[in-house]
């Protein structure tokens, strides 16, 4: 167990957390709607319709326009609210090693595997476990099940990353216009994966802080 001396609660940064997450998604379902009516305007042109000969005041050209300037909007929302959500993963984990025995994450592996090729795709589920569990039952962590909650998060983590990883793809599947409407319906499809996302992980952000928050209370007075 950590020194309990200037640690504290992760409550403050995981209110921070989740209303950015909720700026980014607004960002997403609006660009999800663009993304939308881009597809369904680009399904009906011919094959053969070039994008960089259409006049500027063409209704495809509008929307893939719009389309990329929600698409950066959204980006830029997204790299402020994963900043914040790491402080706040750094914080918390760092708390849950305070009010819980032998957990075996540190808060910067914590927030680091998140950039490390391969362990990003299970290793970072590990802090979060461990830290639900501790909050549950500090004394015996290791025997509290899993909800399914926090397997669902994970999924649709991941499966938000493979989406704009496929839709990013679109231009070298075909350069094309085709490859326009990839993209566009790939937007929509993370839009929506983004709601479940953001609903559930201010779900997770809220209940692990407001927990540890009354354990380490707790644990002040002891």
């Amino acid at each position: 167990m950590d020194d309990m001396d200037g640690v504290r609660d992760a409550v403050a940064l995981g209110r921070h957390a989740v209303i950015w997450a909720f700026v980014w998604v607004v960002t997403k379902v609006i660009g999800a709607i663009i993304a939308l009516s881009c597809a369904l305007a680009l399904h009906r042109l011919p094959a053969d319709f070039r994008l960089d000969s259409a006049p500027l005041s063409s209704t495809a050209v509008t929307l893939v326009q719009a389309q990329a300037a929600l698409s950066s909007l959204s980006l830029i929302a997204f790299v402020i609210s994963a900043a914040i959500g790491c402080c706040w993963i750094y914080r918390m984990v760092k708390v849950t090693r305070v009010i819980g025995e032998g957990v075996s994450v540190t808060p910067g592996w914590s927030v680091g595997w998140f950039f490390i090729p391969v362990a990003c795709l299970f290793r970072p589920f590990e802090g979060i476990k461990e830290a639900w569990q501790v909050t549950v039952n500090p004394a015996d962590w290791p025997h509290v099940a899993v909800p399914t909650m926090l397997r669902v998060w994970w999924g649709l983590w991941l499966g938000l990353n493979f989406v704009d990883y496929f839709a990013s793809m679109g231009p070298r599947i075909d350069p094309g216009i085709d490859g326009v409407e990839l993209i566009s319906w790939g937007l929509v499809a993370s839009g929506a994966i983004a709601v479940a996302l953001t609903i559930v992980w201010s779900r997770i952000v809220r209940s692990i802080s407001r927990s540890q928050a009354l354990l380490l209370n707790a644990s002040a007075f002891r």
